[in-house]
């Protein structure tokens, strides 16, 4: 492999070339997923984040009484409900995931998108933003045969 992260092939035959080739390809499939994987985690982070950063009225009320923190974490729910993962489904289809497992009740949509008096908190669509941001940096990186 050249130092630009591409091949070289001298003189070689084809066997050679062609088995440098996959194994360059198994490289970057490889290094799509960790990057992939690592992309959506930072986006989770992100949404943990801008969660317990949301201030609204109840939660200011709350931590005035002592009973928590003004962000919007009352039961812990919503917070520890967010999930991100990166899986390889075959063929070439990589597949991340970031967001809530489950919504009861809409609640978290009411949240995020915001519902009558509670102002959006856009979480998921922050962590989305930064998940594509990072990855488009690390895939950019990878294909340039940098680590």
């Amino acid at each position: 492999m050249s130092p630009q992260g591409g091949l070289v092939w001298r003189n070689g035959d084809l066997n050679t070339l062609e088995t440098t080739i996959r194994l360059r390809m198994k490289d970057l499939q490889e290094g799509a997923l960790q990057a992939l994987a690592e992309s959506v985690n930072e986006g989770s982070t992100v949404m943990h984040n801008v969660i317990e950063d949301s201030v609204t009225p109840t939660g200011e009320e709350r931590a005035r009484r002592g009973a928590g923190v003004p962000g919007r974490i009352d039961t812990q729910a919503m917070y520890n409900d967010v999930h991100s993962g990166a899986s390889d489904e075959g063929n070439g289809l990589l597949v991340g995931t970031l967001g809530w497992q489950r919504d009861p009740e809409g609640y978290y949509a009411k949240q995020e998108y915001g519902s009558g008096k509670i102002a959006p908190m856009h979480a998921l669509l922050q962590g989305f933003i930064t998940a594509r941001e990072v990855l488009t940096i690390r895939l950019t990186r990878l294909a340039r045969g940098k680590k």
